[in-house]
This record gives C-alpha cells, structure tokens and sequence, in this order.
C-alpha cells in the first residue's frame, strides 16, 4: 500500500471525472498515473519497472500490448475478439470457486491484492475530492 497519496482532478460539464493525475508514494519509488477519459490520444500507455517496461495500444481493447525489455520487443497479449478480453480472468475466478481448496493460497493472495487497490482508490479519490454521490 502506498505511503501517500497526491491526486488531482479535472471535472466535465456533469460534474464526473474527466481526466486527472496521481502520485502514489511507496517509500522505496514512486508511481505516477495519469489519466483521460476525454480523448483518444495517439501515445500509447506504459508501464515502466526496473527491468523493462509493458506497453499497451489501446487499453479499452486491451489491444497490442507488448513486453519491452534489453531493447527488445515481444507481443504477450493478442485478443482477435471482444470475448476473449476478459476470459482468462474469468476462467481463474471459475477456478477459484470450483476448486477453492487446490487454490486457497492463491486466491488469499489475489483477495489481498483486490483489498488492497480498492483502499487505495479509496485515497486517490478522498485525496482528489471525488465524491460519488448515491442515488
């Protein structure tokens, strides 16, 4: 989980997010995230670690996203239709609910992880002043 959050907002016409930035300090390094709901930009998303760095196209299609690393380039995702988007992530969770004593460790550990984005969404939107307002 981060050790600070600095998050920034732009609102739209209807009061929703339309684009914004955040900070996510971790002690050790930082996390930059940068976002748009508004535009459809020719520059793709990147996500760069110590190692090498994921470069994705086109997010909402999850379309080209390739591994960068030593200078390389190698294709790791390639979805040829829109029901394939999801279907890993689909059949894991089957998995998961099927088989839960063969994969207690594992889904303990993805049921970490999904608590602990979601807190820290919960950050980026306090520290952003996002409120969703229930109907």
């Amino acid at each position: 989980e981060p050790k600070g959050v600095k998050a920034e907002k732009s609102l739209l016409y209807n009061g929703a997010d339309g684009s914004g930035s955040t900070i996510l300090n971790y002690g050790d390094f930082i996390a930059v995230l940068t976002y748009s709901k508004t535009c459809d930009g020719v520059i793709c998303s990147v996500i760069i670690g110590e190692k090498g760095a994921v470069k994705i196209e086109k997010n909402s299609q999850y379309e080209g996203v390739t591994l960068l690393k030593d200078g390389q380039e190698k294709q790791i995702v390639d979805f040829s239709t829109k029901a394939e988007l999801m279907s890993g992530e689909v059949n894991r969770f089957a998995d998961y609910i099927l088989n839960l004593s063969e994969n207690r460790e594992d889904y303990e550990k993805a049921s970490l992880l999904c608590l602990q984005v979601h807190k820290t969404m919960d950050l980026i939107k306090k520290d952003a002043g996002l409120i969703y307002p229930v109907k």
